[in-house]
């Protein structure tokens, strides 16, 4: 199954062919937030320009002159405490952005045809990797990265595959 939207679909401002674009699977998000040194003190949560989000660092990270992050996420569950741990504005995610790091915005989440709810709250993310240990779990879920303010589960199990989550495509460097 062509389950890796990246993979086989050309991305018009990426190199606009396909496969140059991928999907990370489980393991590379399990990596990127908990085995990578110093993992804990390069991801945080924030809001740039007013939009809730995880904010993720390189390894190889300088911070900007007029930029602070703090790393982690909160000990309060609610969209407030994003802009609380950490607050940039458009300019200063520019040049938070321009030294390495990523931002994957707080979309919220959609359960089956349900409406689209905690937007500015949630953030679901998909991994290419199917789910494990019966056969229903193997035919009808994918592991996802799930944050909100508080926590950080970079391998959900619990993603049904007719759910909406969002994509973050990756390319590899040559």
């Amino acid at each position: 199954a062509n389950c890796d939207w990246g993979v086989y679909n050309a991305i018009s401002n990426g190199g606009n062919k396909p496969g140059l674009w991928r999907t990370l699977n489980s393991e590379e998000w399990i990596y990127l937030l908990t085995q990578r040194q110093d993992a804990k003190k390069k991801y945080a949560a924030g809001a740039v320009d007013g939009l809730n989000g995880l904010v993720l660092l390189p390894d190889n990270w300088t911070l900007p002159e007029g930029c602070t992050f703090n790393a982690g996420m909160g000990d309060g569950d609610d969209r407030e405490y994003f802009a609380m741990k950490n607050n940039y504005t458009a300019d200063q995610w520019q040049k938070m952005e321009q030294n390495g790091a990523v931002f994957l915005p707080a979309g919220g989440v959609r359960q089956e045809f349900s409406e689209i709810t905690y937007v500015g709250e949630v953030g679901r993310y998909w991994s290419v990797t199917r789910c494990q240990g019966t056969a229903y779990l193997d035919e009808w879920c994918a592991y996802s990265l799930y944050f909100d303010s508080e926590s950080l589960l970079p391998a959900d199990p619990n993603n049904p595959r007719d759910y909406g989550r969002h994509v973050r495509l990756v390319c590899d460097a040559e």
